[in-house]
């Protein structure tokens, strides 16, 4: 079983370098969401970096196991 781990300092991204986000891989958490977030809905994320400018990623808001994964029931 994966064992999920907080990155203190952050995600090492190199310069030029494309990074995904996906269920089962490395993935973002969201925690303390304005209630009216929920799954189907789309949320914008913003990812700042130490360099360069920041991003802004459109996101669909998705229940725990909504991916077919029970992995994350309980968080």
């Amino acid at each position: 079983m994966m064992e999920m781990a907080h990155l203190d300092k952050g995600l090492v991204v190199p310069a030029n370098a494309t990074i995904s986000f996906a269920p089962g891989t490395m993935h973002a958490m969201l925690f303390g969401l304005a209630p009216e977030v929920k799954p189907g809905s789309k949320i914008l994320l913003t990812f700042r970096f130490a360099q360069g400018d920041p991003i802004n990623v459109e996101a669909l808001v998705k229940a725990p196991g909504e991916d077919g994964s029970s992995e994350h029931m309980g968080h």
